[in-house]
């Protein structure tokens, strides 16, 4: 992709906000992905590519997992131990010590909604999560003990939809999977839906420039039509 990934495109076109337009990009493919039973199992910035017209991409499915219809969370194909993902976007129930009988701990939709709100964290501070801390095996021992991502030094920096997706990032943090926002289904979709409507309806405290206001409005009318689309998948 001429754009390169992600993180490469926020930052070699700071003049065009596209943030919003962004982050609902990729909830909408993980919501297209989880739609069909796939489940990614390696969401992070480095594996979202920036299309020619401006889209993002997911890429990267080498570890990703199908699901069986009566199946709710992914039973991937067993490796002789170890981890397959990415420690910094991984959830605290995938790396957590393996049951007996089993070979790996894995990944789910609502995994893949965790790495969701830590790739959102990177897209806002342009930094990796847990950047203050250098070795994985140290960032493995912190998500296990509990701990997720501290308030970003530059919040009050943050306009006000950066900080409001701050507070989306901590719900896809929730200890209990279960509890996630997930995107897929109507709990889920109605929850998402508010929170992103809630979030996009905020104004800067600063003078907004006009990008960003059109930019605004432009997800703003595509949330409706998302919700509708994501109401549509749930038979």
């Amino acid at each position: 992709m001429d754009n390169g990934t992600s993180i490469d495109y926020l930052n070699t076109h700071p003049e065009c906000c596209d943030l919003p337009q962004m982050v609902l990009g990729i909830a909408e493919g993980i919501n297209y992905l989880h739609s069909k039973g796939i489940v990614h199992s390696d969401i992070k910035p480095d594996n979202i590519l920036i299309s020619q017209s401006g889209d993002p991409l997911l890429c990267d499915f080498g570890i990703s997992n199908k699901l069986s219809p009566s199946q709710s969370f992914s039973i991937g194909s067993s490796t002789t131990g170890g981890i397959r993902g990415t420690i910094r976007y991984m959830a605290k129930e995938l790396l957590k010590p393996v049951e007996k009988g089993q070979t790996e701990n894995t990944h789910s939709k609502e995994s893949d909604i965790w790495a969701f709100g830590m790739s959102i964290l990177e897209l806002i501070t342009r930094k990796r999560p847990f950047s203050h801390i250098n070795r994985d095996i140290q960032v493995l021992m912190t998500i296990i003990e509990g701990q997720i991502p501290a308030l970003p030094a530059n919040f009050e920096s943050l306009n006000n939809f950066e900080q409001n997706l701050w507070h989306i990032c901590k719900l896809c943090w929730v200890e209990d999977p279960a509890d996630r926002p997930l995107i897929w289904n109507r709990r889920g979709t109605r929850q998402s839906s508010a929170i992103a409507a809630k979030c996009l309806s905020g104004e800067s405290g600063s003078a907004a420039p006009t990008v960003r206001k059109t930019c605004v409005a432009n997800v703003k009318a595509s949330i409706h039509t998302t919700a509708n689309i994501f109401h549509e998948l749930i038979p």
